[in-house]
């Protein structure tokens, strides 16, 4: 099953990349990019396209998850078309809020609680459930997208969080997706880490794939599945990265959508000169963050949103200030 999966896999994502090549869907060589010759930009679709026929052939997706995958689609059209033609970043957003309410108003699925904080062991949001679930889903969707800056960062993070979301679930009836989706980014990651057959996950990939996060660690936590108060440690990165970028760029007065390259992995790259270097430390960093926030999580839930806040302020405050990219520069995938 893995290994017709796998070679079905490597077929669409060859067939889309002559696609993509033939078209002119790629991402050209400038003077701003690190990559060599024109990639294509198509590995996103390929991968949820691959996804969503094996879903519906295999029989791998349960009922409610349907719903989810149209969602999904819809942020991948908006994001191919923003890989066609660079357009406003209002016009992604607008896709995954229309998205998300269609999701919410059929399935209901929302964030309901948060979990324990202090004293309280279980706070309800009330009549904050939707907008703070839309916030989260919007913020983790671009959060995966602007960590696209180097060759298997944004795949890894997800593929990451999914592995875990497959040892700890014990509902079989998820699991057989998320294989799925795991040996895809895997597939994935094998052609975007070589020299040879290099393609890119396109902002249709990157915003696809934080969407189906989000809403997946939205489900699962809602049904107890994995922890609440979990959720955040198990996205650290990402969430640390696009809120120290805001901050940086507010307080340089800049607008906070302009492009530029103070994300983390600019300032690694800028250090080390070594993209794979660079991939190994942000991974590493993201592991250890999920280490110390399960054990926090497994023992110490109610003060984990506080330390987890308390660990944000010194990686903004200690670890980006040493590494921080001193040029700003336009990039291409993420702002």
């Amino acid at each position: 099953m893995f290994a017709l999966e796998f070679l079905i896999f490597a077929i669409v994502l060859i067939f889309f990349s002559y696609l993509a090549k033939r078209f002119g869907v790629v991402d050209s060589q400038s003077p701003r990019k690190i990559h060599k010759g024109m990639v294509p930009l198509i590995g996103g679709v390929g991968l949820i396209f691959s996804v969503t026929v094996l879903s519906f052939f295999f029989q791998l997706i349960e009922e409610d998850l349907i719903v989810v995958f149209i969602g999904v689609w819809i942020v991948l059209l908006f994001g191919f078309m923003d890989d066609l033609k660079p357009s406003h970043w209002s016009l992604r957003v607008f896709s995954q809020i229309f998205a998300s309410i269609l999701i919410i108003s059929i399935l209901g699925f929302d964030t309901k609680t948060i979990g324990s904080f202090g004293p309280f062991h279980e706070i309800s949001l009330g009549i904050f459930s939707l907008p703070i679930t839309l916030i989260a889903i919007v913020g983790l969707t671009n959060s995966i997208n602007l960590l696209d800056g180097i060759d298997g960062l944004a795949a890894s993070q997800v593929l990451i969080v999914l592995l875990y979301l497959i040892l700890k679930i014990d509902n079989e009836s998820y699991l057989p997706l998320l294989y799925s989706i795991s040996l895809g980014l895997v597939t994935f990651l094998l052609f975007n880490l070589s020299n040879s057959y290099k393609i890119f996950l396109g902002d249709a990939g990157s915003l696809s794939l934080g969407f189906l996060l989000a809403w997946f660690l939205i489900i699962f936590a809602n049904d107890n599945l994995i922890e609440k108060e979990l959720v955040v440690w198990l996205v650290g990165v990402p969430i640390f990265d696009t809120l120290s970028v805001i901050i940086y760029r507010y307080s340089q007065n800049r607008e906070i959508f302009s492009p530029d390259k103070s994300h983390l992995h600019h300032a690694i790259n800028h250090k080390f000169n070594s993209q794979k270097i660079t991939l190994l430390i942000i991974t590493s960093i993201s592991l250890a963050l999920f280490i110390i926030g399960k054990i926090i999580v497994d023992n110490i839930p109610n003060y984990s949103y506080l330390l987890f806040s308390i660990m944000f302020y010194f990686y903004y405050s200690v670890l980006r200030r040493k590494l921080w990219c001193p040029e700003p520069e336009s990039n291409r995938h993420g702002v």
